[in-house]
């Protein structure tokens, strides 16, 4: 995007996007980037139906190598240094006036520590953010909207839908990458006998069940994004 469309995106008051996951060994059969992959094909898709920008996506996260490792393709960063690099990101979206910023994350879950330091992240972004305009007491500051600890969010990709990609490496995954990243999957590399026991179901995936979950997904999003604040 050019300086003058992100200028009338923000204000337009479009959503912000911003595609998360981390480099990890998902089975011989999928790539490396599969949780950063399945975010960025949600939120590509998303945008398909629902006015919104997509803030480039973020690959690096925090892996702890417990499905492999270096030799595997996987990078690993610590919760610390991951919190350090994406609180001045999270923060200048704030200062650049996005008001509805959603950090669409496909790894380990809410409690999984790449969440978690983006959770962190959020709150202090928004804390200083707040801070720097109202000063001390600034919870009761004119300058300071109400609503500055709601505009962003740190979800799971599937956090507005009742169904999402199950499992790690497995037919859930695959699957997904099946229908989003076509391509991507190469069964022929895969075997029950000699990959981990969470990928064993692999071969059942298929790309209509893929896509299956995605439209679930995706309408969640929409829903979630068109909704009328009260």
């Amino acid at each position: 995007m050019r300086p003058g469309q992100i200028r009338a995106a923000i204000t337009n008051g479009l959503p912000l996007l911003m595609p998360v996951g981390v480099l990890e060994y998902h089975g011989q059969q999928n790539p490396v980037g599969l949780d950063a992959l399945i975010a960025e094909g949600i939120a590509k898709l998303v945008a398909q139906e629902v006015p919104c920008v997509l803030a480039p996506t973020q690959f690096y996260g925090f892996s702890g190598e417990w499905a492999g490792g270096l030799k595997d393709g996987e990078i690993h960063i610590g919760g610390d240094a991951l919190y350090g690099y994406v609180k001045p990101i999270l923060k200048a979206f704030y200062n650049q006036g996005w008001r509805r910023i959603y950090v669409i994350c496909h790894h380990q879950g809410a409690k999984g520590v790449t969440m978690l330091s983006y959770q962190r992240a959020a709150s202090e972004a928004a804390m200083e953010y707040a801070r720097e305009r109202g000063g001390p007491g600034w919870s009761e500051s004119p300058a300071v909207a109400p609503d500055v600890f709601r505009r962003i969010a740190v979800v799971g990709d599937s956090a507005f839908s009742k169904t999402g990609y199950e499992g790690h490496g497995g037919k859930g995954e695959t699957q997904a990458m099946m229908y989003l990243c076509p391509g991507t999957v190469d069964l022929g590399v895969w075997s029950k006998d000699k990959d981990s026991r969470w990928a064993q179901d692999a071969d059942q995936a298929t790309a209509e069940e893929g896509e299956r979950i995605a439209k679930a997904i995706v309408a969640g999003w929409k829903e979630e994004l068109t909704k009328v604040e009260p």
